[in-house]
């Protein structure tokens, strides 16, 4: 089984369609969901990821990226 970081995408604009569309297209069956990923975009991923065939064999320490205190 071939897989990969979704780090290498998620730092940048992507919309989760784009994001789960250009990891299919790089014929790997499975996926890390890196920490980059916000709260937000795992829930707009979630239902794409399902029906994209994609595997999640691992995920980051911390999954989705913590929201950070404004008042400290």
């Amino acid at each position: 089984m071939l897989a990969l970081s979704t780090s290498w995408l998620s730092g940048g604009s992507a919309t989760a369609e784009e994001m789960i569309a250009a990891l299919r297209s790089l014929n790997i069956s499975g996926i890390e969901l890196s920490y980059r990923i916000s709260e937000d975009l795992f829930n707009k991923m979630r239902r794409p990821l399902k029906h994209s065939g994609l595997n999640v064999v691992s995920v980051h320490n911390y999954f989705p990226i913590p929201a950070v205190r404004s008042d400290s």
